[in-house]
């Protein structure tokens, strides 16, 4: 089948091109969340969001309550993922699934089996809206497809509990300017300066720890950035945490020499390791050369990538419910030096729900 002859990248284009011969519709996409080609997959997205601006939307996650919420103004859910075969059913909703993932799952006649080729993935009505759910846990692992139509008065706005549901394009700001520290504050005596356009950090004469954190406050974004670790490279990368002089709470995106944890989250003052990416996940990990970190923040949900590959996933109710600022780290212990550059965020503002175009 296609799933087992085709990459990732070349399944994602048959469905964007399918859906690009769908007239008269429109369509949501949300980001994927835990997959390891998903910058690829982001990337074309927005490709597509960039060439169809009027009739497409993009935002990070639904979650379970706005999703089922949402099920009740659809028409019909296309991908592959689980929720097609539950979920929608029981709102009277047709799928069609997409590859071999739920094959051997019990499925209801709404359900219409096809693969991901373009030709055969859907012929559908006009005058639709399309929501597109990608959610992919493992590629071949979850994407749904669900549409809206405007002859039922689907246009889903619950002015009594302001409900909307709202996409936005991912316009990336530049937290460091390349110049000088403006935008951040230092914590501690530890070495900040900037050099050949270059963020650096650097172990000062106390040999402690230092941070440099944000002025502003973030609470769900996409950070990406580069680092280059010269000397010992322990450092981190804090989120949704506060400072007082040396002292930080929150949450360490951890960055450190190859096989100590790089992109696993460390709660600071609390409960320590939450999660610590599989043995030989940052194989990919250079030291003295520049790496590549993402890391996607969204409700209680953080997920970190390295060089393109994801790290972890993990949701956390206590970070769902904290806000705070973004802080570069350097270890105590001293002989440390890392490097920075194109430290850029996306903040998503919204978390409601606005289907308006």
């Amino acid at each position: 089948t296609l799933e087992k002859k085709q990459t990732s990248t070349v399944q994602i284009i048959e469905l964007l091109s399918a859906l690009e011969e769908v007239k008269d519709t429109k369509f949501i996409f949300t980001l994927p969340n835990a997959d390891t080609n998903n910058l690829i997959i982001t990337k074309m997205i927005e490709k597509f969001h960039a060439e169809h601006p009027s009739v497409s939307k993009i935002f990070p996650s639904l979650g379970q309550l706005r999703f089922l919420s949402t099920l009740k103004f659809i028409d019909g859910i296309v991908g592959n993922s689980s929720s097609g075969l539950t979920e929608a059913p029981s709102f009277k909703i047709g799928t069609i699934n997409l590859g071999e993932r739920q094959t051997g799952r019990l499925k209801a006649k709404s359900v219409i089996d096809s693969n991901f080729e373009k030709i055969k993935i859907f012929k559908m009505k006009k005058n639709y809206y399309i929501y597109l759910l990608l959610v992919f846990l493992s590629f071949n692992s979850c994407a749904s497809l669900s549409l809206f139509s405007p002859e039922t008065h689907n246009h889903y706005t619950n002015e009594g509990t302001k409900t909307k549901i709202t996409g936005e394009k991912l316009d990336y700001k530049e937290l460091f300017n390349g110049v000088d520290l403006i935008g951040w504050i230092v914590y501690g005596t530890e070495k900040w300066y900037v050099e050949d356009g270059l963020l650096v950090c650097e172990s000062g004469p106390d040999g402690q720890y230092g941070y440099l954190g944000t002025e502003g406050v973030y609470k769900n974004f996409i950070l990406n950035l580069e680092f280059k670790q010269e000397a010992n490279g322990n450092s981190g990368v804090f989120f949704r945490s506060t400072v007082e002089g040396t002292k930080v709470s929150g949450w360490q995106v951890e960055v450190a020499p190859p096989g100590l944890y790089t992109g696993g989250v460390y709660e600071s003052y609390g409960r320590g390791w939450l999660i610590k990416p599989g043995e030989g996940k940052d194989s990919s990990l250079k030291m003295g050369e520049w790496n590549e970190l993402t890391v996607k923040v969204y409700d209680d949900t953080v997920t970190t990538f390295l060089n393109g590959q994801q790290m972890i996933s993990y949701s956390d109710e206590k970070i769902g419910k904290a806000n705070g600022r973004i802080a570069l780290q350097i270890h105590d212990g001293g002989g440390i030096k890392v490097k920075w550059k194109n430290i850029k965020i996306h903040e998503f503002k919204k978390s409601d729900i606005d289907f308006t175009f």
